[in-house]
């Protein structure tokens, strides 16, 4: 299977090249060291799977994701990241998620496993489907685009430089502001990110 590497660091993503280049049904065709050259990346070379090491609280990463999902729904997503809430990239459509905590014997089984056209998801995503299916009041209780929202906050950026990012009305992120504050139980900004903290998304 055709594939393409998005990895910023370089010796990460010579560690990752090496494991996909071990196995005989994948062939590496192309990298990419920022979200914002992926796509690019994928309409000039169309592989058959995107390999992408992603930081949660990049917001071009999610962006980027839907993009290529929209772009061609055949090519497959993986993610590798130590996202606490990979859903949210599952949401926006990727296939497959692996954890950069597990072990190196680990991510060459699910790489294998991914090789031959079925999905892969580690434990996390499991365990964070029976908490959606729960009712669980975690972040997961957000919308993508509120839980996008909710990371640039959670970073200290103001509801003026969100709504120029997103090219709409201050008092539309206002309002998310506040759905976001309510889903969460939380009475401000500074329980929002005490939140955050708790579910280990402040060093993403």
């Amino acid at each position: 299977m055709t594939t393409a590497v998005l990895v910023d660091n370089p010796i990460a993503r010579m560690g990752l090249k090496s494991i996909l280049e071990s196995i005989p049904k994948i062939k590496v065709i192309g990298e990419a060291t920022r979200a914002l050259e992926a796509f690019s990346l994928v309409k000039t070379l169309k592989p058959q799977l995107v390999f992408m090491d992603v930081q949660l609280s990049n917001i071009d990463n999610i962006e980027i994701i839907k993009k290529i999902a929209l772009f061609n729904q055949s090519i497959k997503i993986i993610i590798i990241s130590t996202a606490t809430h990979p859903s949210r990239l599952i949401e926006a459509g990727a296939f497959s998620y692996i954890s950069k905590n597990s072990s190196a014997d680990n991510i060459t089984h699910a790489l294998r496993i991914i090789a031959t056209g079925k999905n892969y998801l580690m434990p996390v995503v499991e365990r964070q489907k029976g908490k959606r299916n729960n009712h669980s009041l975690t972040f997961d209780a957000l919308s993508l685009r509120e839980f996008q929202i909710a990371q640039m906050l959670i970073q200290g950026q103001s509801v003026q430089s969100i709504a120029k990012l997103f090219f709409i009305d201050i008092t539309t992120i206002i309002g998310y502001r506040h759905q976001i504050l309510k889903k969460l139980r939380c009475h401000n900004d500074v329980q929002l990110v005490l939140l955050a903290n708790k579910w280990n998304l402040l060093n993403l």
